[in-house]
């Protein structure tokens, strides 16, 4: 077994590993945390090709065509660092409460954004559903960071 980077741990004079592998203590949640930072890196994946490849998959959606490259370029990167970030935390078991309240109240607002602009009929029903998914994955991620507050 290869070895580890330590860092203090949160009993004086302890140390734990940095990257946990098994036998960690499960708290409540954990098992519905765990999923819905696949799920949402699983779909996070999907909205960097949506990004990507704008002018076809994106038109599924109903995102706009008339975009300069930049600007999808830079919302696919966005969603890409969101993917890699829900999967290190998915695949290593730490619980950084900070990244986890930003993921979910940007999964959240990603969601209203879309539903508010199909509510005004400035982009179709179709984005606002699949962006539900978002939702409910961060309502997941808030929902965990309440039951285990301390």
């Amino acid at each position: 077994m290869t070895a580890t980077p330590e860092r203090p741990s949160a009993e004086p004079g302890g140390f734990r590993p940095l990257l946990t592998t098994g036998g960690r203590r499960q708290r409540r949640g954990d098992g519905a945390l765990e999923g819905a930072l696949y799920i949402g890196a699983t779909l996070d994946i999907i909205a960097v090709i949506g990004y990507a490849f704008l002018a076809r998959v994106g038109a599924f959606v109903g995102f706009p065509r008339a975009v300069h490259p930049l600007y999808s370029l830079l919302l696919a990167g966005a969603m890409g660092l969101s993917a890699a970030a829900a999967l290190w935390l998915a695949m290593t078991g730490r619980r950084e409460r900070g990244l986890l309240y930003v993921m979910g109240f940007a999964r959240l607002g990603y969601f209203l954004a879309f539903l508010g602009y199909a509510v005004l009929e400035e982009a179709p029903w179709r984005g606002a559903i699949l962006a539900g998914g978002g939702a409910a994955t961060g309502a997941v991620l808030l929902w965990w960071l309440v039951e285990t507050r301390n």
